[in-house]
């Protein structure tokens, strides 16, 4: 006799599951997934936990709605029979149907055709993740899906990861809507009101962390930009809470790279689908063309033994090392980009030292502590002035979601192996601009010895990795550091 599994719905974040007892036992197990850091556990450690997130709940026999076509690919594939009440087929929404909808908005330039292509498959797919490269215009494809759900009479919330990002997705959305009815927005960050005033609510999910979850349920449709940033408990929580919305979807640049990750996205809005890449942006001049100059720094007398901490704290109070970066920020032609990790032991000093040496480049700052309204001023001075302007910034702030087309050069004054902090930086300089012909990467590597692989140098191999697999066009360079 076949073994059945049932899907039946529970909400529109959760199914119930309907199998015998050692099914649901294998079906656990199938959708685990280790998470890399556990190792660093000291539950893991000590043998108490495997290390691993299981997206089906036993005790209450649930799993996630958007694992629901794995659910059924791994039922046919164990020759289980599947059955649902859920409807999974797709909207009937064509191209047809998009461009009379597009050619209503009267939008203030031409859409491009990976944008269309991205909005006709939220709309048919109802639950999807775009991944989408950083500057490709996901703004846009974001407004369509407002728009589109604005005149179906849903009540829309958009997350988004900084405060920035609320003004200036707001600020975006008013641009495209020039000729038409603006759309009816409500921007809630730290101290405004987070009761609805508007059907379209824009968020950060920081400001949504501690509401009550049935607050949630007045939306049904939301959508997330930056997914990537999604894997954390809060907004995996969120998106939970949010139980009656049918609609989701998730917009990135890059994803992580890592399973566990993936698979949480994917349980908590639904499938991927890469629409275009960076170099087919750079190929139809649609972005800038880029360069990536590595710039190895060769130290001559590094202490002998160094843990990574003790290697970062080296390396960011080198005090050559960081003239170095302050003359090659002085030095290179157009508004330039210098990104540091630590606020107070490096990117304030890389400031203050900017400060006293600058003459002819107008100099920025900004890090998390920055306020909006400063972040937005920033941002609108060095789009709209000359291209003699230095921004010293955080990388956490700036890696994501800061458009100012402008930007020539970022310097990666501090290092990383993240993935995603690394592609989102680069996007930052990619947009095209009539002040510049080109954007320039200029990564900044250290070598502390010559006959062996320090931990910075590592991950530097990892950067480097990336730009391969983004088929960038790079330069290697090794220039002698001697100590300070």
């Amino acid at each position: 006799m076949t073994e059945k599994v049932k899907a039946n719905f529970l909400n529109w974040s959760e199914i119930k599951l309907s199998c015998s007892a050692a099914i649901l036992h294998e079906l656990s197990d199938v959708f685990s997934y280790f998470i890399p850091s556990a190792k660093f556990n000291p539950k893991y450690k000590a043998k108490k936990w495997d290390g691993k997130i299981r997206l089906v709940d036993k005790r209450r026999g649930t799993i996630p709605l958007g694992l629901i076509y794995r659910l059924k690919n791994y039922c046919s594939y164990s020759n289980y029979e599947f059955e649902t009440d859920i409807d999974l087929n797709e909207n009937e929404f064509d191209r047809q149907d998009a461009i009379e909808f597009i050619s209503n908005l009267d939008l203030p330039f031409e859409i491009r055709e990976y944008q269309l292509d991205s909005f006709i498959h939220t709309i048919r797919k109802q639950r999807s993740i775009i991944i989408s490269p950083t500057a490709s215009g996901k703004s846009l494809i974001i407004y369509l899906m407002i728009r589109f759900l604005h005149e179906m009479g849903r009540k829309v919330l958009m997350i988004v990861p900084t405060v920035n990002l609320v003004t200036q997705m707001k600020s975006d959305f008013d641009e495209y809507a020039k000729t038409i009815d603006r759309l009816p927005v409500q921007e809630v960050y730290a101290g405004r009101s987070k009761e609805l005033q508007a059907p379209i609510m824009l968020s950060t999910w920081q400001s949504l962390q501690n509401i009550d979850k049935y607050w949630f349920t007045q939306f049904d449709a939301v959508i997330v930009d930056e997914t990537h940033l999604a894997t954390g408990n809060t907004l995996q929580k969120i998106l939970n809470n949010c139980s009656n919305a049918d609609f989701r979807v998730g917009l990135t640049g890059t994803l992580s790279g890592e399973k566990v990750h993936e698979m949480l996205l994917i349980s908590a809005l639904g499938e991927p689908k890469r629409m275009i890449s960076t170099s087919e942006l750079i190929e139809q001049n649609y972005l800038s063309d880029l360069e990536i100059e590595c710039l190895i720094l060769q130290h001559e007398d590094a202490p002998a033994k160094l843990t990574y901490q003790e290697e970062i704290s080296y390396l960011i109070s080198h005090t050559k090392r960081n003239q170095f970066l302050v003359n090659l920020a002085m030095n290179l032609n157009g508004n330039t980009l210098v990104l540091f990790n630590y606020v107070e032991s490096h990117g304030k000093i890389l400031y203050e030292m900017l400060e006293e040496q600058v003459t002819e480049q107008n100099l920025f700052f900004m890090a998390g502590e920055t306020k909006a309204e400063i972040r937005e001023n920033i941002r609108q001075h060095v789009r709209s002035k000359d291209s003699n302007n230095i921004i010293v910034a955080s990388s956490g702030v700036f890696s994501t979601g800061v458009n100012i087309p402008s930007l020539r050069n970022v310097i990666f004054a501090s290092p990383t192996k993240s993935k995603i902090r690394v592609l989102q930086s680069i996007g930052r300089i990619l947009r095209l601009h009539e002040s510049k012909d080109s954007a320039i990467v200029y990564d900044i590597a250290d070598k502390l010895y010559p006959k062996r692989k320090n931990y910075v140098y590592s991950h530097f191999e990892s950067r480097y990795q990336y730009y391969l697999e983004e088929d960038f066009h790079i330069k290697y360079h090794e220039l002698k550091l001697k100590s300070s």
